[in-house]
């Protein structure tokens, strides 16, 4: 099965109706309450080796943000709690270590076909 394959699209809501107003019901082949399908649910295992290996690939091209505790989440939630800050990568996100990663990660054969990606927000930077 091709890897693009096991990523699962958003759902698209139909005009004038959120998700939030639907409910799904049952499990495998469920349908949400207006009768659309749902979609399949998939399961992608990540190991250490993964993270690592694309640790690896995508040490030199992103820039490695801090963390810092937040004094007031963690008073409200009791437990410490620190925030990545993302927001100083290129693009102001996370996103781009795991579009990135997934670049980088292409066949030779899938690199010559080329790549389609869509996005109104942190990826169209």
């Amino acid at each position: 099965m091709p890897a693009d394959s096991r990523l699962s699209g958003a759902r698209q809501a139909a005009p004038g109706r959120g998700l939030a107003s639907r409910r799904l019901v049952g499990s495998a082949g469920s349908k949400y309450t207006d009768g659309s399908p749902a979609l399949p649910a998939t399961i992608v295992t990540v190991s250490i080796d993964n993270i690592r290996r694309a640790h690896e690939r995508i040490a030199p091209s992103i820039v490695r943000t801090p963390f810092d505790l937040s004094e007031t989440i963690s008073a409200l939630t009791g437990v410490q709690l620190y925030l990545k800050f993302e927001n100083q990568q290129f693009t102001a996100s996370f996103k781009e270590r795991g579009a990135l990663n997934r670049l980088l990660d292409l066949t030779p054969e899938q690199r010559t076909r080329g790549v389609i990606a869509m996005s109104a927000g942190n990826h169209a930077q």
